[in-house]
């Protein structure tokens, strides 16, 4: 199972308030690092299956998977205000003083999607084991009891990246 790794710096900010709380945000700044354009999503908006990991500092906060274009997974999860029963990401909670600091988003895109949700259960299960708690904004995981030696493998590759 090949797969891509992306980097990205981005920051939200905010778009609506509701009793205090951030209800609706949008990604206001993105910039890619590495070898890629800068400000362009890339790979990240192929229609590929994907996992995708936001960081704040040191902190994980939390792990997703989609085969949407990121641009558009992240604007449907940022301006869901619960009309239709999904409030969105609990991350958007970040955007809380109108704009929020740098978030690293890693991105890995992978070429089947037929066990990358497998390797992200495992993210995030090592996640849990090494720091003692779960992501911050992890609202749901999804639970694997048959991942082999190779996703495994990707998983840690992929935990000790995000975790430097």
């Amino acid at each position: 199972m090949k797969n891509q790794d992306l980097r990205f710096k981005m920051c939200l900010t905010a778009t609506d308030f509701l009793n205090g709380k951030v209800s609706k945000a949008k990604v206001s700044l993105i910039e890619q690092q590495g070898d890629y354009k800068k400000g362009s999503w890339g790979l990240a908006n192929e229609r590929l299956p994907k996992i995708y990991i936001l960081k704040e500092g040191r902190e994980i906060l939390y792990v997703g998977i989609t085969k949407m274009p990121l641009s558009s997974r992240f604007r449907y999860g940022l301006t869901a205000s619960g009309k239709n029963g999904y409030h969105g990401y609990a991350w958007k909670a970040l955007a809380r003083k109108v704009q929020s600091g740098p978030i690293d988003l890693f991105v890995y895109v992978f070429n089947s999607e037929e066990r990358t949700e497998a390797i992200e259960a495992e993210v995030v299960y090592l996640i849990r084991n090494k720091t003692g708690k779960w992501c911050r904004y992890q609202t749901e995981i999804h639970f694997h009891h048959d991942a082999d030696r190779e996703e495994k493998e990707i998983a840690r590759r992929i935990y000790k990246q995000v975790s430097r």
